[in-house]
């Protein structure tokens, strides 16, 4: 489950705990259902504290924003940023 996500990186929940320096394939939802897959690399992996399940918090940074499915993320996250007056 995706706890956060920005123009940089993704921090997620995970039941397993995933090494850090993995690369692993991220797949986001854009408006119109459109599927893009961002590639990241996991800079760190915590135990979330009083879960009744054994669950991570980890967090994962984009490894190229100039890929094209990247790019769009990177674009569609800073164009909501605009939106909402956060630069």
């Amino acid at each position: 489950m995706t706890v956060n996500i920005n123009n940089t990186g993704v921090c997620l929940l995970s039941a397993e705990k995933l090494e850090t320096g993995r690369e692993v394939p991220v797949t986001v939802t854009l408006p119109g259902n459109e599927k893009i897959i961002i590639r990241t690399t996991v800079i760190w992996a915590r135990p979330v504290e009083n879960s009744p399940t054994k669950e991570y918090r980890m967090g994962l940074r984009i490894i190229d924003p100039t890929k094209p499915d990247e790019k769009k993320l990177v674009e569609f996250y800073t164009g909501k940023a605009r939106e909402l007056g956060i630069t």
